[in-house]
Formats: C-alpha cells, sequence, structure tokens
C-alpha cells in the first residue's frame, strides 16, 4: 500500500535553561500559566491544572489559521467536522490519562500543480501555490503533571507526513522563556522493538576498522606507511532467510575470522571498531549489533489492526484507542524511574 498509515513516537523532556535539570509539566505549567495559576482555588488540583493547558492549548493549535512552514512548504490545522449543523474542532482531552488528542488536516502549500478527474480527461482543474491538499493525521500528547517526560505521537503515512513541522510545534510551545526548554527524541516501547525483532531477518553484517600497513611490494613501489580504513561486508545471498535471533551466534563465530594485511597484523573482526548489520521485515532497518535498543523500526498501523477504508484513511477512532492504550504501557516503563518530588 502506497499511502499507508504508520505511528511515530517521540519522548520530549522538560529540562531548566540554566543547568539542565529536570523539569516537572506540574512546574513549567505553573510558570506557563503564572496569573491563571495564582487563581485556581486551594488546594490546587490536577484538573484544574490540566484545564489551563488545554484552554490554552487549544488557542495555540486552533486559531482559524494555517500553521505554516515556508521553507519545508507545508503547513497544518486542526480539523473539523459538521455535526447537526455545528462545525466541531477534532480534538479530545484525556484528564485520567494526562494527555491531549486530535485530528489534523495538512499537507503541501505553495506548490502550482493540476488537478484532474480519471473518469474525465477534459477536466483539468489548477491547485494554485496558495492551496493545501490536506491529508489527515492523529496526535497524542501526553504531560504527566509530577514528571518529566512527556510523550508525542503522531501519525503518518509511507509517502508523505506532517510529523517534521508538528514536531516544531510541540517544541516551541514547552518552552518557558530563558527558564524551560525541551528535547525531542525518537522512542519506541520495548515490546514493540522485540515484536520486530522476532519477525525479522538479516541482511548483511559490516565490519569497519581503521589499520597501518607499511607493505613491501617487492621493490615495484617504494615502501611507505598506509593509514586505511577497511570494510569487510558479510551478505547472506543464500534463499533461506535467516531470522534475528540467529544473527549474534553467527556473528559470534564469524567474528573470529583474521583480516591479514601485507605490511601489517592481523586484525580480528570482533576487534573491528564498528560491527553494524542490516535487518529486514520486508524494507531494510540498519543496526549497530549489540544494541537492541537502538532499533527503532516503523509502527505500520495497519498490521496493528487499524481499519482502512477503499479511499486509504484510517479509522482515527480505532487510531486513538490504539494509542491509548499504548500509552498505558508506555506508562509502565517511564513513571516508575522518571517520578519527581510534587511541588
Amino acid at each position: 500500500m502506497s499511502h499507508e498509515p504508520k505511528l511515530e513516537i517521540c519522548k520530549f523532556t522538560l529540562f531548566k535553561k540554566e543547568d539542565n535539570s529536570k523539569v516537572a509539566f506540574r512546574e513549567f505549567f505553573r510558570k506557563k500559566f503564572h496569573n491563571e495559576y495564582a487563581e485556581l482555588p486551594k488546594p490546587i488540583i490536577q484538573n484544574d491544572i490540566l484545564n489551563l493547558f488545554y484552554k490554552d492549548f487549544i488557542k495555540a493549535i486552533d486559531n482559524n489559521d494555517y500553521h505554516l512552514n515556508h521553507k519545508k512548504k507545508k503547513g497544518f490545522k486542526v480539523a473539523k467536522n459538521q455535526n447537526n449543523g455545528n462545525v466541531e474542532s477534532q480534538l479530545n482531552f484525556h484528564h485520567g490519562d494526562f494527555a491531549v488528542s486530535g485530528i489534523l488536516d495538512g499537507g503541501k502549500h505553495d506548490v502550482k500543480r493540476w488537478m484532474g478527474d480519471t473518469t474525465d480527461v477534459n477536466v483539468n482543474q489548477i491547485i494554485q501555490k496558495k492551496n493545501i491538499v490536506n491529508d489527515r493525521y492523529f496526535f497524542l500528547i501526553y504531560t504527566p503533571l509530577n514528571h518529566f517526560e512527556g510523550i508525542l505521537m503522531i501519525q503518518s503515512y509511507s509517502e508523505i507526513s506532517i510529523s517534521d513541522i508538528f514536531k516544531e510545534f510541540v517544541n516551541k510551545y514547552f518552552v518557558y522563556f530563558n527558564e524551560v526548554k525541551n528535547e525531542i527524541e525518537s522512542y519506541i516501547p520495548d515490546h514493540l522493538r522485540q515484536e520486530y525483532l522476532e519477525g525479522a531477518t538479516y541482511k548483511s553484517i559490516r565490519f569497519t576498522t581503521d589499520c597501518n600497513i607499511a607493505p613491501n611490494f617487492n621493490g615495484d613501489i617504494e615502501q611507505e606507511q598506509y593509514h586505511l580504513q577497511v570494510r569487510i561486508e558479510i551478505i547472506n545471498k543464500s534463499d533461506n532467510q535467516r531470522d534475528y535471533s540467529k544473527l549474534k551466534d553467527f556473528f559470534s563465530k564469524i567474528s573470529k575470522s583474521k583480516f591479514m594485511p601485507t605490511g601489517g597484523n592481523a586484525i580480528e573482526l570482533e576487534d573491528f571498531k564498528e560491527h553494524k548489520g542490516i535487518l529486514s521485515d520486508g524494507k531494510p532497518v540498519p543496526i549497530v549489533i549489540d544494541e537492541d535498543t537502538e532499533i527503532k523500526p516503523i509502527i505500520r498501523l495497519k498490521e496493528q489492526g487499524i481499519a482502512v477504508d477503499d479511499g486509504n484513511v484510517p479509522d482515527f477512532e480505532q487510531i486513538k484507542n490504539y494509542c491509548l492504550d499504548l500509552l498505558h504501557t508506555i506508562q509502565e516503563t517511564l513513571l516508575p524511574e522518571n517520578a519527581v518530588e510534587e511541588l
């Protein structure tokens, strides 16, 4: 499927700019909404804090304009649906999960194109540079009040995405003047990584290192010192695919092989500086051997049971429920180790 829905997960962390110490979302919201915070009834309850965030987030993201990135020629806005004559923004708030989710309309702009009709070759309508050809995208943002790490989930498609410009929006929102900043990085839950590894096959292993040699080519050329980079790639050419579970056993044996350069010392492959491989579950993914945590496979939503209609539009209600279930799994991993003292 060329328009296959997929999901990207990111972890974003709040820091103090002055010393890079961690900042809980409760503290961040207290700073960002300091005037409104002071007027909250005491004792302050978490739903009141979240409501301040949700109200401000709506103003920031749903401002009746496209959020445009002119350099990347992309834009997005909050999607809206008609319901009994009323226009409803596609935003949802999940107080119990400290999360906000929604659907975005977004795509490319500033490109002049022509729209045809597959049933009538005489139809040829100009799409002006000011027009955006939209797809719909799901997102979820998780902001646990007493912790410093949040989660961003953004759905995209195999050939088009607005995740880059939406991450820029999130990055700018979770900043407070010169006091608080954030960093966003890719993240994948361990159970999804393991599912990928169980179904993946390895395609090749590459060993790379530097070496110095001083060969004597029987007087054909003057003997001198050479500083070389050596790259040895072992490719699986067999019709039988080897699964990832057997890769490390194969690696431990093949890495005992020696490279013996003329005019240099023998080097076992396991002593090479870099050990990299290529895995595949249909699409190649580069890995560093013995660093499974660096593997961040693509989450293909159709493979996770998400329905797609005949127009290649995914079921966004199913995506929302899938992401909330996934969030609950992630919470079990993040919260125990990332708790900070409540302010």
